[in-house]
């Protein structure tokens, strides 16, 4: 575009006739390419060379990052499944002991069935006490407000002896397990 500039320059000048010799375009001292800062091939050739290294070693860099993550991943994969083993082993031993108690109370019912009932009564006990120390607590739901997030409503009744909207009865027992819901209680429900 500037020598277009310069040829129309050049070509007024000479319609003009303010030059009588034929007019040369002078390109400014900065504009002309010199020598001594022209690129030279080898120049080039090494500038080449040196980011061609540069990749294959950010290219390797990339590959050896890729597959330390995926080591991880899979370390982190095979870590988690053992966590989760070794707690249900801890789980499990925990509740051996009541499994034999519960083997026990019916190998010997003893003489009567308030001493069955009573022997049973133990065992739900010990297995409750054992899961409670693994997270395991029971929502407490008869007389209770109705809480559509602990329980789950099955019917309602009417009822004197609860107000509205409280629960009359428990169908089943629902449990939180480190205070996340593990299953809601399914009551009935007072309607007044």
């Amino acid at each position: 575009m500037k020598e277009q500039q310069d040829r129309r320059l050049g070509y007024r000048l000479r319609r003009d006739r303010h030059f009588e010799a034929p007019f040369e375009v002078v390109v400014p001292q900065e504009r002309r390419p010199r020598a001594e800062q022209a690129p030279h091939k080898d120049h080039v050739h090494k500038e080449l060379k040196h980011h061609q290294e540069l990749a294959a070693k950010l290219q390797d860099q990339l590959l050896r990052t890729a597959a330390e993550f995926e080591n991880f991943r899979k370390r982190t994969r095979r870590d988690m499944q053992q966590n989760i083993e070794s707690a249900n082993r801890d789980l499990l031993e925990a509740v051996l002991p009541v499994l034999d108690n519960f083997g026990r109370a019916l190998a010997n019912p003893g003489s009567s069935v308030e001493a069955l009932h009573d022997g049973l009564q133990m065992v739900d006990k010990q297995l409750i006490d054992t899961l409670g120390r693994f997270g395991l607590q029971k929502i407490e739901a008869l007389g209770q407000p109705f809480d559509p997030n602990l329980h789950e409503a099955i019917a309602t009744d009417a009822s004197e002896e609860y107000p509205d909207n409280h629960v009359i009865e428990v169908l089943q027992d629902g449990y939180t397990l480190n205070g996340r819901l593990l299953r809601p209680a399914m009551v009935r429900v007072a309607r007044n």
